[in-house]
């Protein structure tokens, strides 16, 4: 029982942080990696207190979709920030 509470208590500490990264970073990149980092954390605490089928649904949408959307939004804006530089410069 006590290494189980101090596997939480590790996963949480490492959550906190990755959360602070993510938020205080400036690349959204990064921002992203660590949002991902961050939801692994969460479906081992989910696994942790007995929720496989939170996990299963949880991992699939956060840790790969999550992501995989906020990258390609970003990917779209930097696009439409360049475009939009290059006009004024005319």
């Amino acid at each position: 029982m006590l290494i189980i509470a101090i596997v939480v208590l590790v996963i949480s500490l490492i959550s906190i942080a990755m959360t602070y990264l993510a938020v205080t970073e400036k690349n959204v990149l990064y921002s992203i990696i660590y949002l991902s980092f961050l939801s692994i954390c969460y479906s081992i605490l989910y696994y942790i207190f007995m929720a496989p089928d939170v996990v299963l649904a949880y991992i699939p949408i956060s840790a790969v979709l999550l992501p995989l959307i906020t990258l390609s939004i970003s990917a779209k804006t930097s696009k439409r920030k360049v475009v939009e530089h290059e006009h004024r410069e005319d």
